[in-house]
Protein backbone atom coordinates (compact mmCIF):
# COMPACT_ATOMS: atom_id res chain seq x y z
CA UNK A 1 0.00 0.00 0.00
CA UNK A 2 1.51 3.31 -1.06
CA UNK A 3 1.55 6.35 1.19
CA UNK A 4 -0.76 9.29 1.08
CA UNK A 5 1.02 12.59 1.72
CA UNK A 6 -0.16 15.82 3.33
CA UNK A 7 -0.19 18.23 0.38
CA UNK A 8 -0.65 21.35 2.48
CA UNK A 9 2.35 20.48 4.62
CA UNK A 10 4.44 19.76 1.51
CA UNK A 11 3.50 23.14 0.07
CA UNK A 12 4.65 24.82 3.28
CA UNK A 13 8.04 23.10 3.41
CA UNK A 14 8.94 23.19 -0.29
CA UNK A 15 9.58 25.83 -2.96
CA UNK A 16 7.73 26.42 -6.18
CA UNK A 17 9.81 25.31 -9.13
CA UNK A 18 9.97 28.90 -10.37
CA UNK A 19 11.35 30.10 -7.02
CA UNK A 20 13.83 27.22 -6.89
CA UNK A 21 15.22 27.96 -10.35
CA UNK A 22 15.48 31.66 -9.48
CA UNK A 23 17.35 30.88 -6.24
CA UNK A 24 20.06 28.88 -8.06
CA UNK A 25 20.38 31.06 -11.17
CA UNK A 26 23.83 32.34 -10.15
CA UNK A 27 25.24 29.28 -8.39
CA UNK A 28 24.03 26.72 -10.96
CA UNK A 29 23.73 28.52 -14.34
CA UNK A 30 23.45 25.18 -16.17
CA UNK A 31 19.77 24.96 -15.16
CA UNK A 32 18.91 28.27 -16.85
CA UNK A 33 20.99 27.35 -19.90
CA UNK A 34 19.05 24.12 -20.29
CA UNK A 35 15.77 26.09 -20.37
CA UNK A 36 16.99 28.29 -23.22
CA UNK A 37 18.20 25.29 -25.23
CA UNK A 38 15.17 22.99 -24.90
CA UNK A 39 12.01 23.14 -27.00
CA UNK A 40 8.86 21.38 -25.83
CA UNK A 41 6.93 19.15 -28.21
CA UNK A 42 3.70 21.02 -28.93
CA UNK A 43 1.55 17.92 -29.32
CA UNK A 44 2.85 16.31 -26.15
CA UNK A 45 2.29 19.55 -24.23
CA UNK A 46 -1.35 19.69 -25.33
CA UNK A 47 -1.87 16.09 -24.25
CA UNK A 48 -0.33 16.81 -20.85
CA UNK A 49 -2.71 19.74 -20.36
CA UNK A 50 -5.62 17.30 -20.65
CA UNK A 51 -4.43 14.92 -17.94
CA UNK A 52 -2.63 17.02 -15.31
CA UNK A 53 -5.61 18.70 -13.67
CA UNK A 54 -5.35 18.38 -9.90
CA UNK A 55 -1.90 16.80 -10.03
CA UNK A 56 1.01 18.06 -7.94
CA UNK A 57 4.58 17.13 -8.85
CA UNK A 58 7.11 16.77 -6.02
CA UNK A 59 10.76 17.05 -7.07
CA UNK A 60 13.94 16.28 -5.11
CA UNK A 61 16.91 18.00 -6.74
CA UNK A 62 20.57 18.91 -6.22
CA UNK A 63 22.40 21.67 -8.07
CA UNK A 64 25.52 19.54 -8.71
CA UNK A 65 23.55 16.64 -10.20
CA UNK A 66 23.79 16.48 -14.01
CA UNK A 67 20.54 14.50 -14.31
CA UNK A 68 18.77 17.19 -12.26
CA UNK A 69 20.32 19.84 -14.50
CA UNK A 70 19.00 17.98 -17.54
CA UNK A 71 15.47 17.17 -16.34
CA UNK A 72 14.31 19.70 -13.74
CA UNK A 73 14.46 22.73 -16.11
CA UNK A 74 12.40 20.80 -18.69
CA UNK A 75 9.82 20.17 -15.98
CA UNK A 76 9.83 23.93 -15.43
CA UNK A 77 8.97 24.52 -19.09
CA UNK A 78 6.19 21.93 -18.87
CA UNK A 79 4.78 23.59 -15.73
CA UNK A 80 4.81 27.00 -17.39
CA UNK A 81 3.09 25.68 -20.52
CA UNK A 82 0.46 23.52 -18.81
CA UNK A 83 -0.12 25.17 -15.43
CA UNK A 84 1.06 22.01 -13.65
CA UNK A 85 1.90 22.62 -9.98
CA UNK A 86 5.50 21.64 -9.17
CA UNK A 87 7.02 21.79 -5.68
CA UNK A 88 10.77 21.36 -5.14
CA UNK A 89 12.99 20.16 -2.32
CA UNK A 90 16.39 21.31 -3.52
CA UNK A 91 19.99 21.61 -2.34
CA UNK A 92 20.15 17.90 -1.44
CA UNK A 93 23.25 16.42 0.17
CA UNK A 94 24.26 12.84 0.90
CA UNK A 95 26.93 11.14 2.95
CA UNK A 96 28.44 8.76 0.38
CA UNK A 97 30.19 6.77 3.12
CA UNK A 98 26.94 5.83 4.81
CA UNK A 99 24.25 4.57 2.39
CA UNK A 100 21.81 4.32 5.29
CA UNK A 101 21.84 8.10 5.60
CA UNK A 102 20.68 8.50 2.00
CA UNK A 103 19.80 12.20 1.58
CA UNK A 104 18.97 12.90 5.19
CA UNK A 105 22.07 14.83 6.26
CA UNK A 106 21.72 18.62 6.63
CA UNK A 107 20.81 20.76 4.83
CA UNK A 108 18.59 18.19 3.17
CA UNK A 109 14.90 18.31 4.17
CA UNK A 110 13.21 15.71 6.33
CA UNK A 111 10.89 14.79 3.47
CA UNK A 112 13.65 12.67 1.91
CA UNK A 113 12.75 9.94 4.41
CA UNK A 114 9.03 10.34 3.84
CA UNK A 115 9.51 9.79 0.08
CA UNK A 116 12.32 7.25 0.51
CA UNK A 117 14.67 9.18 -1.78
CA UNK A 118 17.43 6.90 -3.06
CA UNK A 119 18.32 8.43 -6.44
CA UNK A 120 17.88 11.92 -7.80
CA UNK A 121 16.20 13.62 -9.42
CA UNK A 122 13.23 11.95 -7.78
CA UNK A 123 10.07 13.22 -9.49
CA UNK A 124 6.84 12.00 -7.89
CA UNK A 125 3.31 12.89 -8.99
CA UNK A 126 0.55 13.18 -6.41
CA UNK A 127 -3.16 13.62 -6.97
CA UNK A 128 -5.39 15.93 -4.96
CA UNK A 129 -5.59 13.29 -2.22
CA UNK A 130 -1.81 13.00 -1.95
CA UNK A 131 -1.63 9.54 -3.56
CA UNK A 132 1.66 8.71 -5.27
CA UNK A 133 2.39 8.22 -8.97
CA UNK A 134 2.00 4.45 -9.10
CA UNK A 135 -1.60 4.59 -7.95
CA UNK A 136 -2.37 7.54 -10.21
CA UNK A 137 -0.90 5.84 -13.27
CA UNK A 138 -2.72 2.59 -12.47
CA UNK A 139 -6.04 4.42 -12.29
CA UNK A 140 -5.53 6.74 -15.28
CA UNK A 141 -6.64 5.16 -18.52
CA UNK A 142 -4.12 5.44 -21.35
CA UNK A 143 -1.18 6.35 -19.10
CA UNK A 144 1.78 4.09 -18.35
CA UNK A 145 5.06 4.41 -16.45
CA UNK A 146 8.21 3.51 -18.44
CA UNK A 147 11.67 3.08 -16.86
CA UNK A 148 15.09 3.02 -18.55
CA UNK A 149 16.95 0.41 -16.49
CA UNK A 150 19.75 -0.48 -18.89
CA UNK A 151 22.50 0.10 -16.34
CA UNK A 152 20.34 -0.70 -13.31
CA UNK A 153 19.18 -4.26 -14.00
CA UNK A 154 21.57 -6.65 -12.28
CA UNK A 155 23.03 -3.88 -10.11
CA UNK A 156 20.06 -2.51 -8.14
CA UNK A 157 16.84 -4.04 -6.86
CA UNK A 158 14.19 -2.92 -9.37
CA UNK A 159 10.78 -3.83 -7.92
CA UNK A 160 8.69 -3.68 -11.08
CA UNK A 161 5.30 -4.73 -9.71
CA UNK A 162 5.61 -3.19 -6.24
CA UNK A 163 6.53 0.19 -7.74
CA UNK A 164 3.75 0.11 -10.34
CA UNK A 165 6.11 0.15 -13.34
CA UNK A 166 4.44 -0.65 -16.65
CA UNK A 167 7.51 -1.07 -18.84
CA UNK A 168 11.09 -1.65 -17.65
CA UNK A 169 13.69 -1.66 -20.42
CA UNK A 170 17.18 -3.13 -20.18
CA UNK A 171 19.94 -4.47 -22.43
CA UNK A 172 22.46 -7.28 -22.58
CA UNK A 173 25.64 -5.21 -22.54
CA UNK A 174 25.77 -4.08 -18.90
CA UNK A 175 25.31 -6.17 -15.75
CA UNK A 176 23.62 -8.96 -17.72
CA UNK A 177 27.19 -9.72 -18.80
CA UNK A 178 26.84 -10.13 -22.57
CA UNK A 179 27.91 -8.21 -25.70
CA UNK A 180 25.40 -5.68 -27.10
CA UNK A 181 22.58 -7.13 -29.15
CA UNK A 182 19.70 -8.14 -26.87
CA UNK A 183 17.02 -5.95 -25.31
CA UNK A 184 14.69 -6.95 -22.48
CA UNK A 185 11.35 -5.35 -21.66
CA UNK A 186 9.02 -6.18 -18.78
CA UNK A 187 5.47 -5.25 -19.81
CA UNK A 188 2.43 -4.88 -17.57
CA UNK A 189 -1.09 -6.00 -18.54
CA UNK A 190 -2.06 -2.35 -18.91
CA UNK A 191 0.78 -1.66 -21.33
CA UNK A 192 -0.10 -4.77 -23.34
CA UNK A 193 -3.65 -3.51 -23.70
CA UNK A 194 -2.39 -0.21 -25.11
CA UNK A 195 -0.24 -2.09 -27.62
CA UNK A 196 -3.19 -4.19 -28.75
CA UNK A 197 -5.26 -1.08 -29.41
CA UNK A 198 -2.51 1.10 -30.86
CA UNK A 199 -2.93 2.25 -34.47
CA UNK A 200 0.71 3.25 -34.84
CA UNK A 201 2.15 1.56 -37.96
CA UNK A 202 4.83 -1.03 -37.18
CA UNK A 203 6.51 -4.01 -38.77
CA UNK A 204 9.72 -5.28 -37.19
CA UNK A 205 9.30 -3.56 -33.82
CA UNK A 206 6.01 -5.24 -32.94
CA UNK A 207 5.61 -6.70 -29.46
CA UNK A 208 2.43 -8.50 -30.52
CA UNK A 209 4.32 -10.58 -33.09
CA UNK A 210 7.04 -11.34 -30.54
CA UNK A 211 4.50 -12.47 -27.94
CA UNK A 212 2.75 -14.72 -30.45
CA UNK A 213 6.09 -16.35 -31.35
CA UNK A 214 7.24 -16.54 -27.72
CA UNK A 215 4.18 -18.63 -26.87
CA UNK A 216 5.55 -21.19 -29.34
CA UNK A 217 9.05 -20.88 -27.87
CA UNK A 218 10.17 -19.08 -31.02
CA UNK A 219 11.16 -15.59 -32.22
CA UNK A 220 9.29 -13.52 -34.76
CA UNK A 221 12.52 -12.96 -36.70
CA UNK A 222 16.01 -14.43 -36.73
CA UNK A 223 17.45 -13.74 -33.26
CA UNK A 224 21.03 -13.38 -32.07
CA UNK A 225 21.19 -17.08 -31.22
CA UNK A 226 24.68 -16.99 -29.74
CA UNK A 227 23.66 -14.21 -27.34
CA UNK A 228 20.56 -16.13 -26.24
CA UNK A 229 22.72 -19.17 -25.50
CA UNK A 230 25.07 -16.90 -23.57
CA UNK A 231 22.10 -15.40 -21.71
CA UNK A 232 21.17 -18.88 -20.49
CA UNK A 233 24.62 -19.14 -18.87
CA UNK A 234 24.71 -15.65 -17.35
CA UNK A 235 21.28 -16.10 -15.79
CA UNK A 236 22.47 -19.40 -14.34
CA UNK A 237 25.36 -17.54 -12.67
CA UNK A 238 22.96 -14.92 -11.29
CA UNK A 239 20.64 -17.58 -9.86
CA UNK A 240 23.57 -19.39 -8.23
CA UNK A 241 24.83 -16.20 -6.57
CA UNK A 242 21.33 -15.05 -5.64
CA UNK A 243 19.96 -11.56 -6.28
CA UNK A 244 20.82 -10.29 -2.81
CA UNK A 245 24.37 -11.55 -3.28
CA UNK A 246 24.57 -9.83 -6.68
CA UNK A 247 23.39 -6.50 -5.25
CA UNK A 248 25.75 -6.75 -2.26
CA UNK A 249 28.72 -7.58 -4.50
CA UNK A 250 28.10 -4.53 -6.68
CA UNK A 251 27.74 -2.26 -3.66
CA UNK A 252 30.98 -3.61 -2.16
CA UNK A 253 32.98 -3.25 -5.39
CA UNK A 254 31.64 0.28 -5.85
CA UNK A 255 32.65 1.33 -2.34
CA UNK A 256 36.12 -0.20 -2.71
CA UNK A 257 36.69 1.55 -6.03
CA UNK A 258 35.51 4.94 -4.79
CA UNK A 259 37.57 4.91 -1.60
CA UNK A 260 40.71 3.65 -3.35
CA UNK A 261 40.51 6.28 -6.09
CA UNK A 262 39.95 9.06 -3.58
CA UNK A 263 43.07 7.94 -1.70
CA UNK A 264 45.05 8.20 -4.95
CA UNK A 265 44.02 11.82 -5.49
CA UNK A 266 41.03 11.35 -7.78
CA UNK A 267 37.90 13.45 -7.17
CA UNK A 268 34.48 11.81 -7.46
CA UNK A 269 32.35 13.43 -10.14
CA UNK A 270 29.19 12.95 -8.07
CA UNK A 271 30.37 12.54 -4.46
CA UNK A 272 26.86 12.69 -3.02
CA UNK A 273 25.24 10.38 -5.58
CA UNK A 274 27.76 7.74 -6.63
CA UNK A 275 26.64 4.87 -8.83
CA UNK A 276 27.12 1.24 -7.88
CA UNK A 277 27.52 0.34 -11.57
CA UNK A 278 30.57 2.51 -12.28
CA UNK A 279 32.66 5.22 -10.67
CA UNK A 280 33.29 8.49 -12.50
CA UNK A 281 36.26 10.57 -11.30
CA UNK A 282 38.24 13.66 -12.20
CA UNK A 283 42.00 13.07 -12.51
CA UNK A 284 44.47 14.58 -10.01
CA UNK A 285 45.66 18.09 -10.94
CA UNK A 286 48.35 18.01 -13.59
CA UNK A 287 47.46 14.57 -14.95
CA UNK A 288 45.61 14.23 -18.26
CA UNK A 289 42.79 11.68 -18.31
CA UNK A 290 43.58 10.59 -21.87
CA UNK A 291 47.22 10.01 -20.92
CA UNK A 292 46.10 7.78 -18.05
CA UNK A 293 43.79 5.75 -20.26
CA UNK A 294 46.35 5.30 -23.04
CA UNK A 295 49.14 4.29 -20.63
CA UNK A 296 46.86 1.90 -18.74
CA UNK A 297 46.08 0.00 -21.92
CA UNK A 298 49.49 0.15 -23.60
CA UNK A 299 51.55 -0.78 -20.52
CA UNK A 300 49.26 -2.85 -18.31
CA UNK A 301 46.47 -4.10 -20.59
CA UNK A 302 43.73 -2.48 -18.51
CA UNK A 303 41.06 -0.49 -20.29
CA UNK A 304 38.79 2.11 -18.67
CA UNK A 305 36.42 4.59 -20.30
CA UNK A 306 36.65 8.35 -20.59
CA UNK A 307 33.96 11.00 -20.51
CA UNK A 308 31.41 11.75 -23.21
CA UNK A 309 29.96 14.96 -24.61
CA UNK A 310 30.95 17.97 -22.42
CA UNK A 311 32.91 15.64 -20.08
CA UNK A 312 35.13 14.25 -22.85
CA UNK A 313 38.76 14.43 -21.74
CA UNK A 314 37.76 15.52 -18.23
CA UNK A 315 36.85 12.32 -16.38
CA UNK A 316 37.55 8.60 -16.13
CA UNK A 317 34.85 5.96 -15.73
CA UNK A 318 35.79 2.76 -13.93
CA UNK A 319 33.14 0.06 -14.32
CA UNK A 320 32.45 -2.52 -11.61
CA UNK A 321 29.43 -4.50 -12.73
CA UNK A 322 28.48 -7.80 -14.27
CA UNK A 323 31.17 -10.48 -14.35
CA UNK A 324 33.56 -8.33 -12.33
CA UNK A 325 34.64 -9.46 -8.89
CA UNK A 326 37.03 -8.34 -6.15
CA UNK A 327 40.20 -9.23 -8.05
CA UNK A 328 39.12 -7.17 -11.07
CA UNK A 329 38.87 -4.14 -8.79
CA UNK A 330 42.30 -4.86 -7.29
CA UNK A 331 43.86 -5.19 -10.76
CA UNK A 332 42.30 -1.91 -11.92
CA UNK A 333 43.42 0.03 -8.83
CA UNK A 334 46.91 -1.49 -8.96
CA UNK A 335 47.31 -0.60 -12.64
CA UNK A 336 46.12 2.94 -11.94
CA UNK A 337 48.66 3.32 -9.14
CA UNK A 338 51.52 2.18 -11.36
CA UNK A 339 50.30 4.36 -14.22
CA UNK A 340 50.24 7.46 -12.03
CA UNK A 341 53.78 6.70 -10.86
CA UNK A 342 54.93 6.13 -14.45
CA UNK A 343 53.46 9.51 -15.43
CA UNK A 344 55.39 11.25 -12.66
CA UNK A 345 52.55 11.74 -10.19
CA UNK A 346 53.64 11.30 -6.55
CA UNK A 347 51.77 8.23 -5.41
CA UNK A 348 52.50 5.59 -2.79
CA UNK A 349 52.22 2.19 -4.43
CA UNK A 350 49.79 -0.05 -2.59
CA UNK A 351 47.91 2.77 -0.91
CA UNK A 352 44.74 2.47 -2.97
CA UNK A 353 45.05 -1.30 -3.25
CA UNK A 354 45.24 -1.63 0.52
CA UNK A 355 42.08 0.40 1.03
CA UNK A 356 40.23 -1.59 -1.63
CA UNK A 357 41.37 -4.88 -0.12
CA UNK A 358 40.11 -3.87 3.31
CA UNK A 359 36.64 -3.15 1.96
CA UNK A 360 36.47 -6.14 -0.38
CA UNK A 361 37.60 -8.51 2.37
CA UNK A 362 34.32 -7.85 4.17
CA UNK A 363 32.55 -9.92 1.56
CA UNK A 364 34.91 -12.88 1.58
Amino acid sequence: MRKEHDLEKLRETSQTLKDYLASIAETAPGFAKRITEYNLNERATKELMECTEGAVVIVFSAEWCKDCRRNVPVLGLIAEATGLEVRVFGHLMRNAKDPNERWSIPPSPGEVKEFDVVRIPLITVLNSNGEEIGEIVEKREGTILIVDAITAIGVFDIQTDAWGLDMVVSGSQKAVMLPPGLAFVAVSHKAWALMENSTLPRFYFDFRKELKSARKNQNAYTPAVSLIVGLHETLKHIREEGLEGVFERHARMAEATREALKALGFELLAPDAPSEALTAVKAPPGVETDAIRQHLWARYGVRIAGGQSHLKGKILRVAHMGYMDAMDVIIAISALEMTLKDLGFPVELGQGVGIAEGILAKGV
